[in-house]
């Protein structure tokens, strides 16, 4: 399944507010994210092993995608490729294409890219 346009812009509010630095891994599968409206408040994200993401920030827990969760989605993929997310998938390259690579499918295991190229993030979620 294709980042819906929600995803998508979760994911660039992610990248423009630290992107994978952002995030801090408490343990497998938990991970704290700073809010960006309330100093010294920080929302957990939990992965479960079906690639589902949930946040304890409003949007998170309305059932909406939030800033929270893509950066720590980001920071996984970013780990899982050895690349960097630039921006969101599906996005307008910028005018200067700095981005190669192939787009990495979220939560699924994928080969260590040889360089740390920028890629984009994922097309496509894990079911």
């Amino acid at each position: 399944m294709a980042l819906s346009g929600s995803e998508r812009n979760a994911v660039q509010r992610a990248l423009a507010r630290g992107g994978a630095a952002a995030v801090a891994r408490v343990r497998y599968g938990l991970y704290r994210v700073a809010s960006n409206s309330r100093p010294g408040t920080h929302h957990t994200v939990s992965v479960d092993d079906a690639g589902r993401y949930r946040c304890d920030c409003e949007a998170g827990l309305a059932g909406r995608p939030c800033w929270h969760a893509a950066a720590v989605f980001v920071a996984k993929v970013e780990h899982a490729s050895k690349g960097r997310v630039t921006r969101p998938a599906g996005a307008a390259a910028p005018a200067a294409p700095a981005v190669s690579g192939m787009p990495v499918v979220f939560a699924a295991a994928t080969a260590p890219r040889p360089s740390r190229q920028p890629l984009a993030a994922a097309e496509s979620l894990a079911a």
